[in-house]
């Protein structure tokens, strides 16, 4: 930022803003190097809600759910007229809000504000605005009521917001609630059909009284001509039985919370995303914001209460490392498993039954996952794609093996695997979210193909099989190499896992001599196959090709267990297979 040019300023992210000014064309990028830095704070010139300026209207009742696309346009010079289309995305940002009918919009927590994004089919000569940009939101027609709608534009990365109505002049004689898009939300004509009501509500407590919820919700049509949904209760007197009520439950007594690796993160959907959607009324699209979810464990004794806790990703890179969801009214049993998910709809999140929402987003390539109480971390993972499985997590869980569940195993890498139970038919997500996880089926995919190196026990020379047994110690995959002795004779000595002649140094030049050479392999024979040449030590002494290379002009290679008696010959060949 001009005027921050210090050591002391440069380290603060407030006083950097993406730079507007282009240095080149084809293809454009944006900076000033070499030159003074424009200004970061740049009020947009002109902005305009666009289309429809009505709902309901000829190509939308506007019924609750419904969804209706809005259009707005935008003009800032040397950004949105550098084509007759749309021009610089990212630097102009574009909002579609709602709120109440007749507000005003600016600093009011009752609009709510939706991203907007360029209209790809958007020709400025054809709309008769060549040096304007239009961008497009899809409303969900919110629940029966009136509301305003406009649209809001930013050139400075949010440090500052024009706000548009739909008169013609649009931004350019201010904001005025009059000229705002006008919303008259209707009810769906069947909210009953299909059931709404699989939501079913957090058991509470009625003084001691346990008050639970089941399952099967009855809906009925409220006065406001949308879903009500009433469900079926189980109410227990704790108090009867000299307990409390806590969170709709009764204790003995109040559970506490936990101490360090009492609670255990012990499942992760990170990539939920439905990549072969089509657009379907029967299925909802999942997408990671609203189907993540996190599972933890509790392997202790005694119920633990997570009220008041907080749970959070982390990565030191970003400029807020952090943004945690606190945690309320949550208690894992003993045993047992709790569940976080982005969306509480079992409708979004594949059909899941939440103990509690987070806000944050996990990231597919790798995070770290904490869970923290008073301050005190309890436990904290990091993972990586896949982790030890060797294969992505794509719309199936990472899953710690159900005989490692404590906070030491679960940052081990090889403690984890992808889920295989199926939770969801369609499309096919895999975990066993919420439940016991299983453990993990191990050498399935042999990783044993890493033999240990040669080595000597006295005189005999030991190697090992190219590819050894796998087997299962706990969560380690164990390799076992099959072993193949050879003792040295008379007149050798074991050297590096080989047998060698006794006395085998590495050659001066001249001991050893490139003899012969087949570089053209005929008769079905291929070069990368049937090459060869040979080497003769001409030397009076025993010499030891291993540790040198052989090479061309363009590759080498490393020679390994190849001794010569005087006089003796070696064969260097493309491939080992007679």
């Amino acid at each position: 930022m001009p005027g921050q040019e210090t050591a002391v300023a440069n380290d603060q992210a407030e006083n950097w803003c993406f730079a507007r000014t282009a240095y080149l064309e084809d293809p454009v990028q944006w900076g000033t190097p070499g030159g003074a830095n424009s200004a970061c704070n740049e009020v947009t010139d002109f902005c305009r809600l666009q289309w429809p300026l009505v709902i309901p209207n000829d190509e939308n009742p506007g019924r609750y759910q419904d969804e209706v696309t809005i259009y707005g346009r935008v003009y800032e010079p040397s950004l949105t007229d550098r084509s007759t289309g749309n021009d610089a995305y990212g630097l102009v940002r574009g909002y579609l809000g709602f709120g109440p009918d007749g507000s005003q919009p600016e600093n009011n927590d009752d609009w709510t504000w939706i991203w907007a994004r360029p209209n790809p089919e958007y020709d400025g000569n054809t709309a008769g605005e060549p040096n304007n940009d239009e961008y497009m939101a899809r409303l969900y027609i919110p629940v029966p009521g009136q509301y305003d709608y406009a649209f809001r534009f930013s050139v400075d990365g949010g440090r500052s917001w024009l706000y548009c109505d739909g008169a013609d002049e649009g931004s350019g004689n201010g904001y005025s609630p009059d000229n705002a898009g006008a919303l008259t939300a209707i009810p769906p004509l069947a909210p009953c059909e299909p059931n709404p009501c699989n939501r079913t509500p957090r058991s509470v407590c009625d003084g001691d009284t346990a008050i639970q919820y089941g399952d099967a919700g009855q809906c009925n049509v409220g006065p406001d001509g949308l879903a009500a949904c009433s469900y079926p209760e189980n109410r227990v007197d704790c108090a009867a039985s000299a307990q409390v009520c806590v969170y709709g439950r009764c204790y003995d007594q109040r559970p506490q919370p936990p101490g360090a690796g009492e609670i255990v993160v012990s499942e992760l959907m990170y990539n939920p995303d439905d990549l072969d959607f089509e657009d379907d009324a029967n299925r909802p699209e999942l997408r990671e914001s609203n189907a993540e979810w996190i599972e933890v464990y509790n392997p202790t004794a005694r119920p633990l209460n997570l009220d008041g806790c907080e749970i959070t990703d982390f990565d030191e890179n970003r400029a807020r490392p952090e943004d945690p969801t606190p945690i309320e009214a949550m208690i894992v049993e003993p045993g047992g498993y709790g569940l976080f998910v982005r969306s509480d709809l079992p409708s979004l999140n594949g059909g899941l039954r939440a103990d509690h929402r987070f806000y944050f987003n996990l990231t597919n390539g790798g995070d770290t996952v904490i869970v923290r109480c008073g301050g005190i971390v309890i436990d904290r993972v990091t993972y990586v794609d896949g982790a030890g499985t060797r294969r992505p997590a794509r719309a199936a869980s990472l899953s710690l093996d159900g005989n490692a569940l404590d906070a030491n195993s679960n940052d081990q890498h090889n403690a984890w695997c992808l889920g295989e139970a199926q939770y969801l038919a369609d499309p096919p997500h895999r975990g066993t979210p919420g439940a016991a996880n299983p453990p993990c089926v191990r050498c399935v995919d042999n990783p044993c193909d890493q033999p240990p190196a040669r080595q000597c026990a006295g005189d005999t020379a030991v190697s090992y099989a190219a590819v050894g047994v796998c087997r299962v110690d706990g969560i380690n995959e164990i390799c076992d190499y099959a072993e193949n002795r050879i003792d040295c004779q008379q007149g050798e000595e074991c050297r590096q896992g080989y047998c060698a002649p006794v006395g085998a140094a590495a050659p001066n030049v001249g001991d050893v001599v490139i003899n012969e050479i087949l570089y053209d392999p005929a008769d079905g024979l291929s070069d990368a196959r049937a090459e060869w040449f040979e080497v003769v030590n001409v030397s009076q002494g025993p010499v030891a090709l291993h540790g040198c290379q052989v090479a061309d002009a363009a590759n080498e290679d490393d020679v390994e267990g190849v001794f010569l008696t005087p006089g003796g010959y070696a064969v260097f060949a493309r491939s080992n297979d007679p």
